[in-house]
Formats: C-alpha cells, structure tokens, sequence
C-alpha cells in the first residue's frame, strides 16, 4: 500500500466516523464537546441549539461535510452550491466573532475587572487601616461607570467577609 492511498483510506474513515460523532454528539446534546471550554466551540453549540431541530442537524453535517471536501466528493457528498448559499446566510445572520475579536473582548473583560478591584481596594483601604485614602485625578482610561459598579458589588455582599464587615461597620 502506497503512502497515497494509506492517507486517502484515513480520510475516508476519519469523515466516515466524524458524521457519526457529529449525529451522535448531536442526538445527545453536545456532552463532549460542552467539556471543551473554548469560547467559539461554544458559541457554535449555542447557535446550533437556537435552530429547528432539522436545521441544527443539517448544519452540523454540512459544517463536517466542508471541513472533509475531498472525502466527502469521494462518497458524492459533495456541497452543492445551494448548500453553500444556504451556510452563507446562516452565517451572515449569525455572526460568530473571530478568535481575535473573542481574544479583545477577553481581555477588555479582564482589564475592567482590574479597575473594579482597584476600586473596591480604595473603598476598603480607609475601613481596614484608619487612614485616609486621598482621591486623585480621575484616571483617563478607567472605563465608564467602574465606581458605581464597585460599590454596587460592595453593597450586594458580593465581596469578600473581611471587606463586607469593614464596609458595613464604616456605614453604621
């Protein structure tokens, strides 16, 4: 057996076998692939799960049948240009934000998260030392409304005992 035709009969097989994980993982509601804990694989099944029932199926095998073509020519699967419209539109209506728009969206979360410690930092410094923090200028990147925020979090008991205790025994 030559080289070329060990990798055409893996192809074969392996498109083979991801149909039938595709409608089995389908059938039972993505358990595996809800394990992974990546942001687009994801949202994937979310969109998936938002179609009819039929829709969702026909689209999982399709997005299979696009990533196995020469497989799927092979088996005369092949995706009809009526399909690729089809796949088109869907993805126009359901935009799905690339890796580096997740990546930006990520971090943003993360760097705002940061001026919300700061802030509930400041808010605790007085109560835990006894000295006064002194305001300074009002930072230009901060992100709007990370102030109220902070003290929303404070005053919902979502933040650490030691800190809730101090804030409330300031506040009587």
């Amino acid at each position: 057996m030559s080289i070329e035709t060990a990798r055409v009969m893996f192809a074969d097989r392996f498109y083979s076998w991801s149909k039938e994980q595709a409608s089995t993982e389908f059938q039972k509601g993505y358990p595996l692939l809800r394990r992974v804990r990546a942001s687009d694989v994801l949202r994937g099944i979310e969109i998936i799960d938002s179609l009819p029932k039929q829709d969702g199926h026909r689209l999982a095998l399709l997005s299979i049948r696009r990533c196995h073509k020469d497989a799927a020519a092979r088996f005369h699967e092949a995706v009809t240009p009526e399909e690729e419209a089809w796949f088109g539109r869907y993805r126009a209506s359901h935009a799905v934000p690339s890796r580096e728009e997740i990546r930006i969206r990520e971090w943003n979360a993360t760097q705002e998260q940061l001026w919300i410690q700061r802030e509930l930092a400041a808010m605790a410094y007085p109560m835990l030392t006894g000295r006064a923090h002194v305001e300074g200028p009002e930072p230009l990147d901060r992100p709007p409304g990370v102030r109220e925020v902070a003290r929303r979090l404070a005053e919902e008991k979502h933040v650490s005992k030691l800190f809730y205790a101090a804030y409330r025994a300031k506040s009587n």
